[in-house]
């Protein structure tokens, strides 16, 4: 202050204004397939400032931080009024691990959430019950699990004769051709198989290929 002719100061003090206080969370991915999975995550702003956000996720294939910044894929993703956050992948490998970060940059800080990871699947066969048995027929059954994509070529067939060791059919066993029928979300494969011997005791496998 100045008074009249004559300056005078306070003492100096201080203050710090708050910083940002934001957190980004990566959730379980669901929805997991053969080729598909929807991988999660969440931001957490606590400040009261209407602060600028931006959200996305580092994909890959490997399980940690530095090698998804530096070779992984960014994906954006769009932020929810709640805070969470999603993409949905399509086009993945079957059986085959994936690794996923969530990301956000709130006002200049760039925030990562912690590493998580997913397996797709496989598919596999079920060989059924055989059904509509007679002296001299039966029906064989099997199920395929997979997911349908549209072009696929799926065939089937059974493998059948007198033993029960899997290795055996496959080396000495009659291959018969499947039906195969998508019926999702599976498919489903028979056949009806006559000559057969009157009181004999067969044994077979539903067998597949994708």
């Amino acid at each position: 202050a100045k008074v009249h002719d004559k300056e005078y100061y306070g003492s100096v003090i201080k203050f710090s204004t708050s910083d940002i206080d934001a957190s980004t969370e990566t959730l379980d991915a669901s929805g997991i397939g053969m080729y598909k999975a929807s991988i999660n995550g969440k931001l957490m702003v606590n400040n009261s400032e209407d602060l600028s956000k931006e959200v996305w996720f580092l994909f890959g294939n490997n399980n940690n931080l530095e090698s998804l910044k530096s070779s992984g894929t960014r994906i954006q993703a769009s932020l929810n009024a709640d805070g969470s956050f999603s993409s949905n992948l399509t086009d993945l490998q079957y059986a085959t691990s994936y690794f996923y970060i969530a990301c956000a940059k709130v006002y200049d800080r760039v925030i990562y959430g912690e590493v998580k990871g997913f397996y797709t699947t496989t598919p596999y066969v079920a060989t059924q019950e055989a059904t509509n048995i007679t002296m001299s027929s039966a029906y064989l059954n099997g199920t395929l699990y997979s997911e349908k994509i549209e072009n696929q070529n799926v065939s089937g067939w059974f493998l059948i004769g007198k033993s029960n060791n899997l290795e055996t059919l496959k080396s000495s066993g009659t291959k018969l051709s499947a039906s195969v029928i998508y019926s999702h979300p599976n498919y489903t494969l028979y056949n009806t198989q006559s000559g057969l011997d009157y009181a004999t005791t067969y044994y077979y496998v539903a067998c597949a290929q994708i």
